[in-house]
């Protein structure tokens, strides 16, 4: 995976910056390994990862932790929200491990709010939340570090048909206000027509 012109390549898949790409096919067919893998989750078994046009080696998994704050965000199919925190918290909540500046990173978490139309629920708790609104506060939660890919897996799998082309839709224009790279694995047919490119998965590989 590659991203500028090929921004992020491994083997065979490569994705470009600023670009939507949408991967489907049935359970089990190695998507969310995927995932794992191009996610900087788990280490792949054979060939090469490239990042910005370098190829990427971790020694230990420390270090895949590391890379992976700075360069990737992640958007759940459990939204995993802290539940004791405030939806402006827990947006602001990836900056205390990655040591970036507080300041400019509320006044992201801010225009994220405006873009995800959801900053009047700044000072709401989770549970006071609908499940569209929730995983608003989860993409903007994944832009917050300014990284170069999301990842969304099944990010509309909880969610109603109306919600979910709300939930694609936002998602789709923050990614080209920020020109950030999105990878999303899926089983709704309602999320495709919002990738550039659709890939089809079986059997560990893509077959179209």
């Amino acid at each position: 995976m590659q991203i500028d012109k090929d921004f992020y390549k491994i083997d065979d898949f490569s994705i470009d910056r600023g670009e939507f790409i949408c991967i489907t096919g049935r359970s089990g067919c190695g998507k969310t390994t995927f995932l794992n893998i191009i996610g900087f989750l788990d280490f792949p078994t054979s060939g090469d990862l490239f990042f910005e046009g370098k190829k990427i080696a971790f020694s230990n998994s420390e270090d895949m932790t590391v890379f992976r704050r700075e360069h990737v965000g992640f958007v759940f199919q459990k939204i995993y929200l802290q539940f004791h925190l405030t939806v402006l918290e827990n947006i602001l909540l990836p900056l205390r491990y990655s040591g970036k500046n507080y300041e400019e990173g509320l006044k992201k978490a801010n225009e994220l709010l405006e873009i995800l139309e959801i900053s009047n629920r700044a000072d709401f708790f989770p549970n006071e939340l609908s499940g569209g609104e929730a995983q608003r506060v989860a993409i903007a939660r994944a832009f917050i570090n300014s990284p170069e890919l999301i990842l969304a897996d099944e990010p509309t799998s909880e969610l109603d048909t109306q919600s979910s082309s709300i939930i694609m839709k936002l998602l789709r224009e923050t990614s080209d206000k920020y020109n950030v790279s999105i990878i999303t694995v899926t089983h709704d047919p309602l999320v495709l027509p919002y990738g550039d490119r659709v890939l089809y998965m079986e059997d560990g590989k893509f077959i179209k």
